[in-house]
Parts: C-alpha cells; sequence; structure tokens
C-alpha cells in the first residue's frame, strides 16, 4: 500500500567554519564526492547571495563561511553520504554540528486527522495541551533518537497535521584526528543519514498506526 504520505525535504546541513572557494563543482568531481556518470553542473545565481548555489542530476549544494547544506532534489540520493565524502578529505574543517532532515507532507485528509489522533487528541485540543492558540501553526517536539537529539515539528491547519519534519541534530566536539584515520565526529554524525531516514519512516508510520 502506498504511503499516505511523500518526501517534501530530504538534506543533510553541517555548520562549522568553511571555505565556499574549496567547495565547488570542480572540486567535488576532482575528488570523486559526486557520481561522474553523465555528471552535468547547473549554477543558481541570485541577485545579492553571497555565493552561487550549485547542482548535479541529484544533489543541489550550498556552500556559506558557517554552514554547507546538501539536498536530495531526486527522492532518493542520500545527502549524508557526500557530506560525509567531502569532510573525510576536509577532515581538519572545524565543524560545530551536523543535522539530517527530513520532511514528509500528508496528501489525504483521513492520513491529516489520523496523525492528529495518534497524539491522543484532537487538533484544537493538542494546541491547547501545549498552551498554544488556536492560530498557532506549528510545534516542536525535541526527543532522543539514534544518539541524536530529534527536533521534531508538525505543521497543521484545521483539517489536522499537514506536514512533518525531522532534525536528528549531532554536535560535534574538537577532536585531534589521527594520522590514518578520515573518520571525524562530523563524519560519524553525516554517515548516519540513512539510518536517520529509517527511524523517521518508523515513527510515521508508529504515529499513523502503521497505516502506510
Amino acid at each position: 500500500m502506498k504511503a499516505p504520505y511523500e518526501h517534501m525535504d530530504r538534506s543533510c546541513v553541517l555548520a562549522g567554519s568553511l571555505n565556499p572557494g574549496i567547495i565547488q563543482p570542480a572540486w567535488l568531481s576532482a575528488h570523486n564526492v559526486v557520481a561522474q556518470e553523465g555528471l552535468e553542473w547547473d549554477l543558481e545565481i541570485a541577485i545579492g547571495a553571497p555565493t552561487p548555489v550549485f547542482r548535479d542530476q541529484h544533489l543541489r549544494w550550498e556552500c556559506l563561511h558557517n554552514r554547507l547544506s546538501v539536498t536530495a532534489i531526486d527522492g532518493v540520493s542520500n545527502p549524508g553520504e557526500a557530506v560525509a565524502a567531502t569532510f573525510r578529505i576536509l577532515l581538519h574543517t572545524p565543524v560545530s554540528a551536523v543535522g539530517n532532515n527530513l520532511s514528509f507532507i500528508l496528501h489525504d485528509e483521513a492520513a491529516k486527522r489520523s496523525l492528529a489522533d495518534a497524539l491522543g487528541c484532537g487538533v484544537e485540543d493538542r494546541l491547547a495541551k501545549f498552551d498554544l492558540p488556536p492560530s498557532a501553526s506549528s510545534s516542536t517536539f525535541k526527543v532522543g533518537a539514534n544518539e541524536a537529539l530529534l527536533n521534531l515539528k508538525l505543521e497543521r491547519s484545521d483539517q489536522g497535521v499537514d506536514m512533518v519534519s525531522f532534525n536528528f541534530h549531532r554536535a560535534c566536539p574538537a577532536v585531534i584526528v589521527a594520522n590514518d584515520s578520515t573518520e571525524t565526529p562530523a563524519v560519524a554524525a553525516a554517515s548516519m543519514w540513512a539510518q536517520d531516514e529509517i527511524k523517521a519512516r518508523e515513527i510515521m508510520d508508529k504515529l499513523l498506526g502503521g497505516s502506510s
């Protein structure tokens, strides 16, 4: 049976002290960070933007001095894998945190209401339970999952819950990297992306009563 929800966001965001001049299409291609077969790059240049955004057929890259965001645009690629591959090479880059992100939009009214009911009450009662006014459009819950801080955000309307967003946040303490190692806390955190996707889907299915 088709799941009553679909992806809206699949991304990995790394916070740290970065050099946008390095993380560019030519560098990514030269170091085989991205798949080479049929590779074509497109640039998105916006007036006033600090750096250009670039993408291939699978991933969209945006690198600022304090953040790298890699987003899957094909619905199947693993953005965390690309971030991990990048920082296995740039392993001495100061990194403070990595966030693995997934958002799901619910596309039928029954699922929207089912998710609201799964939280133990109707939308209006649930808002009151968390001291939120009926006009509030979202609420965020923080729990532990996959050895990360999971920020679970619910976007809602009168019909129920419209979208659920998962942010698996992992802090990356400064470490001294051994000469023969390419595994840093940042690489380990980004490498958890696939497991975080599995966990997010498990939570969605449990909230929906296993209907997917």
